[in-house]
């Protein structure tokens, strides 16, 4: 559902869990990153957040019934600390992060509503 992530890896035997590890490469403007993250947050049908071990990041998928039936999904990252050199393009990353998070959750959406009932 993030077609930034090129590669992910569990580093941690199943099931997911909190404290669970894994490794993800992103791919962005063609430029690859490398980390490690871990499951900060797991509450089934309700919460994932997970936060970078390797990079400064926290990420969170939450899930929300409104009564009539859907569900609201919330996604937020959010990056710690950006690093001295790439200050200058705080503005760039920021926007650059605001366009992955809504393709993101479109494309949950997208997954979501196409699934089987």
């Amino acid at each position: 559902w993030c077609p930034q992530v090129v590669e992910l890896e569990q580093l941690s035997p199943p099931p997911v869990q909190e404290g669970s590890k894994g490794r993800q490469v992103t791919r962005d403007r063609g430029i690859d990153s490398e980390s490690t993250f871990e499951v900060a947050v797991f509450a089934p049908s309700s919460l994932l957040e997970i936060k970078g071990k390797s990079e400064p990041f926290r990420s969170a998928y939450q899930l929300a019934p409104t009564g009539d039936g859907a569900t609201k999904l919330t996604f937020t990252f959010e990056l710690k600390e950006i690093d001295l050199v790439m200050r200058p393009f705080q503005k760039l990353i920021r926007n650059a992060l605001q366009e992955g998070a809504i393709q993101t959750v479109e494309n949950i959406k997208r997954l979501l509503e196409g699934a089987p009932a």
